[in-house]
This record gives C-alpha cells, structure tokens and sequence, in this order.
C-alpha cells in the first residue's frame, strides 16, 4: 500500500476534488451550517463562515501530506459543491473487535466519512461519491479493506454504506469531538477477491448490481429446475425473475459471488399482504426476506446458514428489530433450515387462491434481532 494523498477523482455525476479556504461560503451555506446535516458526525455545526475558513485553511494545509484524504463533492455538470467525504485513520486500530476473518491491521483501521448538503439527499450522490473513493483506495493506494460506521440512530448513512457494498461487521462506539460517546454499527468492506470461498475462489457478499442481471435471472432459473425435478413447484418461469430488477434499482437484493453466484436474496418491507399470520408485534419495525436461493450445486455447504447470518446482520444495521419471512408449506428442505437458525414459527398461515385448483398457503417465520 502506498499513500499518494488527495487527487481528483471523476464520477458520472460528480467531480471530488480538494477543497480550499474560496469554498468557504458554498461549504457554510450547503451544509456545515444545518444542524439536520451535522447531527450525526463528530462536529457540531458550523456558527459562521468564518469558522469554516479556518477549517479550510487546514484542510489546504493537511494536502501537503500523502496521507490525507479529503474531497469536496461538486456536481459536474454546474460545479456547485453539495458536500464532502474523506478517508481518515479510524479511532481505534485494535484487532479485538473485528469479525471478518484475514483482516490486516499493520496500517491501522481506515474510514470513510461523508457528509452531504439536505437539498441533495436521496438522489444517490452520496453512495456514487463513497463508490468512487473506496474504489481510489483499493486501486490506486492499494489498500487491502475499509472500515466504516454509523450512528445506531442514523439508519440512512447505513444504507448508503451497504449500497457500497460495505457489510456489517460489529457494534462499537465512536467519539464527537467534545467526547461525547455515540453507539454505532460497524461496517467492514474488503477489495473484491479478498475471502476466500470453496475449492479456493473466491466468494464476496455484496449487494446487486445492475450489471449481475442476466447472471441472476439465469442462478434463479437453475433453481427452478432444480425444485422442479425435486417435487417443488413453488417459483416459476416469471417468479422470481420478474422482480429482481426493482429489486436491484431499490437496493435491496444481495449476493454471494465468486466465479459464479453461490446465494441471493432481497430485503424488503412487509409484504402486500400477509393476512392470517400472528407476528408476535405486529407493529414493531420488521424487514422480511425474500427469494433466498442457494446455487443447486451449493446446497448443502452451509450457504444458506451464512447468507441467513448475512440478512440477520445486514437488517439489524438498517434498524429492523424482527427479521421475518413467509416459506411455503410444502417447502420443508427451507422451513428446516430457518428453525435451525433460530427462526420461530408465528401463529397462523397466509393463504391466497391461485386458481380454482390451487391455494398457496405459507407459514410465517420471525427472529427478534
């Protein structure tokens, strides 16, 4: 790994380029000023420009050093600037904490951070700006992984963090800057071909993208096949398939890959329609996973106990407190699977004619997080 500092880095959208004391009102005025933006960071707001200009007169300072990571996010198309990101040493570069296996800690723990003016919030600009930087590390500093966190309360920067393909990783604490301590989730993202999967490739799980499409559409048919030939004629030629894409543009499905899809599957918000199962609170926040599938020649290797592991982690983090699912009576290869993980079955069943001749009914299962 070798530190080469601040540089300009392109996106679709967006131009991260260093930042200078001349930004100071557009910094001030888009985002260090709101009290909404800065809640969860370790500054607290701005109380004039002035403050910001002595900020910035460091920052212009600190790119002397190759170590330093620090950009303003400007739109490309108007240069307006809208926010910022960094790469920072993390707080704490202890060994102790951390989860995923083959971690190298001889360079400490580094972190992204961002931040983002409200005018610009939901529009994607801070998960292609985090995209761009965590490609820049790995790439061109040829660092091995990323740390990341977020506030417990602050479940939206979580979500920015998974569309990154960050995976949670721990609970931990982190500090404002007047030592306030803030419980936070941890996140952990490895340069891609990092873990190590069966017979020696290399598996990462990560959420889909647009691009894994056609090999997705065509995992889930070999499912198809596969229960077909096995007795289980539960999905079809259209189900799953049809869904994957809004699954993939609302950033809800995930994967396991190596040379090939291993397991895939989507975390929603409750279904359409779920009349007849007794979830034990009803109301509390739930997310539900969806189209879980394992590669056929997967089965059998402990994927679906892992990605199960994955979905219960990946929705604490996104502040689910139930994780649930509705499984098919007749599907008990995946209703055994669920009750070895901990899932309880609710009372009830949902039930939904098909056809004259048919009536789906499926159990539901749920697992306080």
């Amino acid at each position: 790994m070798q530190h080469i500092g601040t540089r300009t880095i392109l996106t679709p959208r967006l131009a991260l380029r260093r930042l200078a004391v001349q930004d100071a009102d557009a910094m001030y005025t888009n985002w260090a000023s709101d009290p909404k933006v800065t809640r969860y960071l370790r500054w607290p707001p701005h109380e004039s420009p002035l403050a910001t200009a002595a900020l910035l007169r460091g920052w212009e300072a600190d790119y002397a050093s190759p170590e330093t990571y620090q950009w303003g996010i400007a739109l490309r198309e108007s240069g307006e600037l809208i926010g910022s990101i960094s790469l920072m040493r993390g707080e704490n570069g202890s060994p102790a904490p951390w989860q995923a296996a083959g971690l190298d800690f001889s360079a400490g723990v580094w972190e992204p951070g961002y931040c983002i003016g409200r005018a610009w919030w939901g529009k994607g600009y801070t998960t292609e700006a985090l995209r761009a930087v965590c490609g820049y590390w790995f790439r061109d500093i040829g660092g091995a992984w990323l740390g990341c966190c977020h506030a417990l309360q602050n479940p939206a920067s979580g979500r920015v963090m998974h569309k990154a393909g960050f995976v949670y990783d721990h609970d931990s604490l982190y500090h404002k800057l007047d030592g306030t301590p803030v419980e936070c989730h941890v996140y952990v993202l490895k340069k891609p071909g990092q873990t190590a999967g069966q017979n020696g490739s290399q598996d990462f799980f990560r959420p889909a993208m647009p691009q894994d499409l056609p090999r997705l559409k065509e995992f889930y048919r070999d499912i198809v096949h596969n229960m077909e030939q096995n007795g289980l004629f539960i999905w079809d030629e259209v189900y799953p398939c049809e869904f994957l894409e809004p699954d993939i543009r609302a950033g809800r499905l995930y994967l396991l890959k190596g040379d090939s899809i291993r397991s895939a599957f989507a975390l929603s918000g409750p279904p359409a329609a779920e009349n007849g199962v007794g979830w034990k609170q009803p109301g509390a926040p739930a997310l539900y996973i969806d189209r879980l599938g394992v590669g056929p020649g997967y089965a059998g290797r402990g994927v679906g106990r892992a990605m199960l592991q994955k979905a219960r982690q990946t929705a604490k983090a996104l502040g689910a407190e139930w994780l649930r699912l509705l499984v098919a009576e007749t599907n008990l290869p995946a209703i055994c699977l669920y009750e070895a993980c901990g899932f309880a079955r609710a009372g009830g069943m949902y039930e939904e004619r098909i056809s004259p001749e048919t009536t789906l009914r499926e159990y539901g299962y749920e697992l306080r997080l």
